[in-house]
């Protein structure tokens, strides 16, 4: 189980910073904040899906999913305009962007 959570990780991570490389978040600190992002936010979302499965508090629905993943969109979204300093909405584009192609990427992993 736990190798599988790292191979999603890291996939994961691969993705997000291959599209904010794309959409333009190329130095350094883009890209460790980026990373740091993420790492915040995928334990935090696989920790809520795991204790609401184990406790059948929350149903893992597309719905429910879609939720979450709009969640980890703004709380990312926020994260790299606090850090970055750059226009919000632009940071809101990316971190969609990123997370839709996670999570589409998901859907098939």
């Amino acid at each position: 189980m736990l190798i599988i959570y790292i191979n999603a990780f890291i996939l994961t991570l691969v993705i997000e910073v291959l599209v904010a490389t794309v959409l333009g978040l190329r130095n350094e600190k883009e890209i460790l904040t980026v990373v740091l992002a993420s790492l915040f936010t995928f334990p935090a979302l696989n920790y809520v899906l795991w204790v609401g499965a184990n406790t059948h508090l929350l149903s893992a629905t597309i719905t429910v999913q879609f939720l979450l993943e709009a969640l980890v969109v703004l709380v990312e979204s926020l994260l790299l305009w606090f850090v970055l300093k750059k226009e919000y909405t632009v940071m809101l584009g990316i971190s969609f962007a990123m997370n839709t192609a996670s999570f589409a990427f998901s859907l098939l992993y």
